[in-house]
């Protein structure tokens, strides 16, 4: 009987303090990337467990509440962002919710390691805004975040719980500007000899006469993809100096930008005299000099 209990003893021991320990509300996270921004929620996650009522009840009225359990969420963006229309900058950021009838207020606090209790005052450097609860959810038995739509530029946040449903807006800043000057797009403007080269997309070679033209804000290439075929005009955003991303819009809303980018070259008076139009993976699909 002593070897038996001085060998679970023994075994007891031997487990880690990180295999004994076991949350009620195990930690999760979800990220999500638009442009170059990327936006991440670390947070408990808390279960009903057979509780009814949770609104207005456990997490009573007016209570300053962590959307999850234990140490309080985290939002974190690495570039400025605009979250319900409020511009809030880069950072990592503990967050509350004052939780009413009616709509709630969040809080983004710059102090972002804080245990959920005692509820915390309300901070001077931090970032408010209002949501308004949907209280005709479907109960969700865990408490989740995600992202629920995805824009170029813009996300929803979403928080779900027992039968509340809560939403964020999110918008993103571009990495690049979506009009074009007209002194940025001087330099390049005239028309080109072009020679398309044979790839995937392009049966033969061939060689067309293609414009660069500027109006409104707008630079475009006009581009043929076929010796016969029709002529399109093809949105050029900048990059970097003599570099221009290969754009796509429907109406004035940017869709997306392709996997080619125009690099051209300029003389000494700062025009262009030619360009070559590349993939980002460095193969070449066309090139031009100036007529």
């Amino acid at each position: 009987m002593r070897i038996a209990l001085l060998i679970l003893l023994f075994s007891l021991f031997l487990i880690s303090p990180a295999q004994a320990q076991v949350s009620m509300s195990p930690r999760g996270s979800v990220s999500q990337t638009l442009d170059q921004t990327t936006i991440t929620v670390d947070y408990s996650r808390p279960r009903l467990r057979g509780r009814e009522g949770l609104f207005g009840g456990q997490i009573w009225w007016g209570h300053i509440w962590t959307p999850g359990a234990d140490y309080a969420t985290t939002f974190e963006f690495d570039n400025d962002i605009v979250i319900q229309d409020v511009p809030v900058p880069a950072g990592k950021y503990s967050v509350w919710m004052i939780h009413e009838k009616g709509d709630w207020e969040v809080w983004l606090d710059p102090n972002s390691r804080q245990f959920h209790l005692p509820e915390p005052p309300r901070p001077d450097n931090g970032y408010f805004f209002w949501v308004k609860p949907d209280t005709t959810a479907p109960v969700e038995e865990t408490l989740t975040f995600d992202f629920t739509r995805l824009d170029n530029f813009a996300t929803n946040l979403q928080l779900r719980w027992d039968n509340r449903l809560v939403n964020m807006e999110i918008k993103v800043p571009p990495s690049f500007s979506l009009e074009v000057t007209e002194e940025q797009a001087a330099p390049y403007m005239g028309t080109y000899s072009a020679e398309f080269f044979q790839n995937v997309w392009v049966r033969e070679g061939f060689t067309f006469d293609m414009p660069i033209k500027f109006s409104d804000g707008k630079m475009a290439a006009e581009i043929k993809w076929e010796p016969d075929g029709d002529v399109n005009d093809q949105r050029l955003l900048v990059k970097t100096d003599q570099i221009f991303y290969w754009a796509f819009f429907e109406g004035e809303e940017l869709m997306s930008t392709a996997d080619f980018f125009f690099e051209f070259d300029v003389d000494e008076s700062g025009q262009a005299t030619a360009f070559q139009m590349r993939t980002f993976d460095d193969e070449l699909w066309m090139r031009g000099t100036r007529k």
